[in-house]
C-alpha cells in the first residue's frame, strides 16, 4: 500500500507544471514576516493563508503584488523589500544556500518571557544554515541551527537536543490539485501574535506527512504525526499519533471561515489508524458514530473578518463535547488595524480551560515529548494590547501591555476520577498568579543584518502560584546576526 502511494504520487508529481520554488515556505521566524503581518493587519496586503502559518512563498509573493499601499511611502518600500527577498523568477530548476551567524543572550531560556523558565546566558553564539533545491515539481528545503539555548529551553521536553540541530527539514511535492510534504516543519493553526489552539508553534516541531487540496477560495489540510512512545502497563510499547484535518473557506475578500480538527490516537501497531489520514473521513464523525478508537479528539472553528481598517480574528476549539462538564475548550479572539499612516494596534484574550487537552488515559493527552501541542500551559486568561511601529522598511517594533490570570492546572497532571469530574475546577485551579508585563519587542532586517529582541518588566503576585510572594523582575531576549544568501536558477 505504501508503495502504491508513492508511485501515485510519482505520477501526479510528473504531470504537474507547478514551480515547486514558488512552493517554498517561509519559517515561522523569517525576519521579514513581522513586517508581512503588519501590512495584514494594517489591510494593505490580504492574507494568504488566514489562521495558517507557515505561508508559501507563491502566495506570499501574489498577495504583495496586489498590496494597496496607495500612496503611503512605507508601504510600498516595505513591499518592494518584501518581494526582492521572497520572489523568484519561475524556473525549471533552482537552488539557494543561506546563512547566519550572531550573538543571543536571554534572561531564561524559553522564548516566551511571560512565562519565563530555563537557565538563561548573558551572551552565546548562534547560528543558521539553510538550503533549498527544486526540480520541476520536487522542493526540498532544510535548516541546521546551532542554538544552545535550546537545550536548556524546557519546552524541548524529553526531547535530547544538542547545540547543533535539524530545525527544519522537508521534502514537497506540487500536484495538480494541491501537495503532499513529508518532513519536520513548525506549524501554526491560530490568529498572529498568539498561540494557535489547534496546533502552537511554541514547542519543537514532530515530523509529519502532510495532504492539502484545493486553493486558496477552498482549501482542505489533513496533516498526521508520529509521536513519542509511551509504555503500557504490561510494559508493551504503546505507539502515539497526531491527526489533523482542516477545511479553509473564503467567501469573499474580507470573510475566511474555516472548521478543523485534531485527536491524538494510540494502539499496539506502528502503523497510523488510517482516520488519521483519512480526507473524506472525518476523526470526530468516527469517534463519535463510528468505531469506537483510542483517541481523544477536539473539534474546533476559525473566523477572519477583514475590514478596510479594522481586522477581527477569532479561533474557538472544544474538546470531549460528548462530556461538559466541566467544559474543556480554549479560544483566542482579537482584533486590530491601522493607525495613523503607517502604525498598527492589535488586542486579543486567549483563555484555555484547566483541563483541556487531556484526558483519562495520559496517552492520549495533547503531548510531544512531555511538551503540549497547543498553548504551553492550559489554565489561564491572557490579555495583549500592542503597537506596531515600522522604524524602517525592514524592522518594526512592538510596545506591549500584557495581562496574565494563570492557575494551577497543567497538561501534564493527572486527569480527575470520572466520577468526580462534576466537582472539578474547569478554570483557575488552586492559587492563581497575577502578573503584568510592560515591554518593548523588535524584529527584522536590516541589509545583511538581523535583529530579534524582546525585554520588559514583569509584576508577579502569588508567583509560581504561591499564596503572598510577589516580584517584580526584568525578563528578556536579544538576538543579533549578519547573514548572506545566494539563489542558482535553470529556465
Amino acid at each position: 500500500m505504501k508503495v502504491a502511494y508513492a508511485l501515485l504520487l510519482a505520477i501526479l508529481a510528473s504531470v504537474s507544471t507547478a514551480d515547486a520554488q514558488q512552493a517554498s515556505w517561509i519559517a515561522t521566524d523569517d525576519p521579514g514576516l513581522p513586517i508581512l503581518e503588519h501590512l495584514i493587519l494594517r489591510g494593505e496586503v490580504r492574507d494568504p493563508s488566514p489562521q495558517v502559518r507557515p505561508i508559501r512563498r507563491g502566495t506570499a509573493v501574489r498577495a504583495l503584488r496586489g498590496a494597496s499601499c496607495g500612496t503611503g511611502s512605507w508601504c510600498l518600500e516595505a513591499v518592494r523589500r518584501l518581494l526582492a527577498e521572497w520572489n523568484a523568477a519561475e524556473s525549471h530548476r533552482a537552488a539557494s544556500l543561506a546563512g547566519r551567524i550572531g550573538a543571543q543572550g536571554e534572561t531564561a531560556a524559553r522564548r516566551d518571557p511571560l512565562w519565563p523558565a530555563g537557565a538563561g546566558r548573558t551572551i552565546e553564539g548562534l547560528g543558521d544554515a539553510m538550503a533549498m533545491a527544486s526540480s520541476g515539481a520536487l522542493l526540498a528545503q532544510a535548516r541546521v541551527s546551532y542554538d544552545p539555548r535550546a537545550v536548556r529551553d524546557p519546552d524541548r521536553g524529553t526531547a535530547t537536543f544538542s547545540d547543533i540541530r535539524l530545525a527544519e527539514a522537508v521534502i514537497d511535492v506540487s500536484l495538480p490539485f494541491g501537495s503532499a510534504t513529508f518532513g519536520k516543519l513548525v506549524r501554526s493553526w491560530g490568529p498572529a501574535d498568539a498561540e494557535g489552539t489547534a496546533r502552537s508553534a511554541s514547542g519543537y516541531p514532530e515530523t509529519s506527512f502532510a495532504f492539502d487540496l484545493g486553493g486558496e477560495r477552498l482549501h482542505f489540510s489533513a496533516i498526521a504525526s508520529r509521536l513519542d512512545d509511551a509504555i503500557a502497563d504490561d510494559g508493551a510499547p504503546v505507539y502515539r499519533w497526531l491527526g489533523m484535518h482542516r477545511l479553509d473557506v473564503v467567501p469573499s475578500a474580507r470573510l475566511a471561515l474555516a472548521l478543523w480538527e485534531t485527536a491524538v490516537a494510540q494502539g499496539e501497531r506502528r502503523s497510523a489508524d488510517d482516520a488519521l489520514y483519512g480526507v473524506l473521513n472525518t476523526l470526530a464523525f468516527d469517534q463519535a458514530f463510528g468505531r469506537r478508537q483510542q483517541r481523544n479528539s477536539i473539534i474546533g472553528a476559525d473566523v477572519t473578518w477583514q475590514g478596510p481598517r479594522m481586522r477581527l480574528e477569532g479561533q474557538f476549539a472544544l474538546d470531549d463535547w460528548r462530556s461538559l462538564a466541566p467544559p474543556r475548550y480554549a479560544w483566542v479572539v482579537g482584533a486590530g488595524g491601522r493607525l495613523a499612516d503607517r502604525y498598527s494596534w492589535r488586542v486579543t484574550w486567549a483563555r484555555v480551560s484547566s483541563l483541556a487537552y487531556r484526558t483519562s488515559d495520559p496517552r492520549e493527552n495533547f503531548l510531544y515529548n512531555g511538551v503540549s501541542l497547543g498553548p504551553i500551559i492550559p489554565d489561564h486568561d491572557l490579555f495583549r494590547l500592542s503597537v506596531g511601529i515600522p522604524v524602517s522598511a525592514g524592522i518594526i517594533v512592538h510596545p506591549e501591555v500584557a495581562a496574565l490570570v494563570q492557575g494551577e492546572g497543567r497538561i501534564q497532571m493527572p486527569f480527575p476520577p470520572y466520577d468526580s469530574l462534576g466537582t472539578a475546577t474547569g478554570f483557575l485551579q488552586g492559587i492563581v498568579q497575577r502578573t503584568v508585563r510592560l515591554s518593548l519587542r523588535a524584529e527584522g532586517r536590516a541589509g545583511p543584518f538581523f535583529l530579534s529582541g524582546d525585554g520588559g518588566l514583569n509584576i508577579d503576585r502569588n508567583a509560581n502560584n504561591v499564596a503572598g510572594v510577589s516580584r517584580t523582575h526584568f525578563e528578556g531576549r536579544i538576538a543579533l546576526s549578519i547573514g548572506a544568501s545566494r539563489t542558482w536558477s535553470e529556465q
